[in-house]
Formats: C-alpha cells, sequence, structure tokens
C-alpha cells in the first residue's frame, strides 16, 4: 500500500535534518507515539550516515493480528542512508517477524518551499503478504504510519519554536 505524506516547517533543510537526527527528538518521538525506539547503530562514512533504530510499538493490536504476528507487539528495525549535502533519505523496514512477508522501503526528501521555510515529503511501500486478512494490516499500518508522521511533525515544530525563541 502506497505511502505518501508531506509536512510543512519554517526552517531550512539543514535544520530540519539536524533537529530529526537528534536524541531529543527520538526521545519525545517514543513518548507521544508509546514506541520503544533504541538507536542500535549510527555511523557516518564514505560520505553517508546510516542509522538503524529498532522499534517496538506498545499499543493494543487486534486480535487476527496478534495470531499472525504470534506477538502482543509490533517490533522492526528501521534503516536509514544519507549522503553528505543531499536532501533525500533512504529508508527500509524490517519486522522481527513476518520476514519474507512484509517488504517497507521508501524515501523522505526535504524541499524548499516557494514561500519560504521547507517540506519533508515521504513516499513508500508498506506491503502485507498475508492471506485473508494482508491488506487490512496494510491499512493499519499505513494509517499508524502516518499518525506517527503527524506527531513527529507537532514535535518537530515544537523544537523549532523553542530554538527559534531562544
Amino acid at each position: 500500500m502506497r505511502l505518501d505524506l508531506r509536512h510543512s516547517f519554517s526552517c531550512d533543510a539543514e535544520t530540519l535534518w539536524r533537529l530529526t537526527d537528534s536524541d531529543e527528538f527520538e526521545a519525545r518521538l517514543a513518548e507521544a507515539s508509546n514506541t520503544t525506539r533504541e538507536i542500535v547503530e549510527r555511523r557516518h562514512e564514505n560520505g553517508e550516515h546510516y542509522r538503524r533504530l529498532r522499534i517496538s510499538v506498545n499499543r493494543d493490536l487486534p486480535a487476527p493480528m496478534r495470531k499472525v504476528l504470534g506477538s502482543d507487539t509490533i517490533r522492526y528495525d528501521q534503516e536509514t542512508w544519507r549522503r553528505d549535502g543531499e536532501n533525500t533519505l533512504r529508508w527500509s523496514i524490517t519486522p522481527m517477524v513476518l520476514q519474507g512477508r512484509f517488504h517497507g522501503e521508501g524515501l523522505t526528501r526535504i524541499e524548499s518551499e516557494p514561500s519560504g521555510g521547507c517540506a519533508r515529503i515521504i513516499e513508500g511501500e508498506l506491503t502485507v503478504k498475508v492471506p485473508i486478512i494482508g491488506r487490512k494490516m496494510e491499512e493499519r499500518l499505513v494509517n499508524d504510519v502516518a499518525q506517527s508522521y503527524a506527531r513527529a511533525a507537532e514535535i518537530l515544530r515544537d523544537m523549532l519554536a523553542a530554538e527559534q525563541a531562544g
């Protein structure tokens, strides 16, 4: 299922990347989205920033989804890659369960807006290959991801406002 999101910010791309890469942002997003977010690996080599997060979603799941997952929580690794000086980040998601039956990847771009500031554009594909409930699982995932990115945008706007005021 396709994921297409856009959020606007009153800053330049460099500032937005700096905020999204910060430990403060990670902590605030974990609290706001009821997730556990652990940075497993972070490195910068050969002109590329790489990060791997291990994320556990701490929310109730519908019974059919729990049965398919064999768990009460959704756990996955999110890997990101961004070249120095570029405003495009590649991402992929690898679940702890359903490997081979789930695929998630896409791009996050930050573009200047004509009115000033910038926009974060998230485009990707989340696919669940599970008979009968796969499509419902995709819908739930896309909805959860959209809500998470909306919360993330609000946190980033709060952080930006505090930074601009101080």
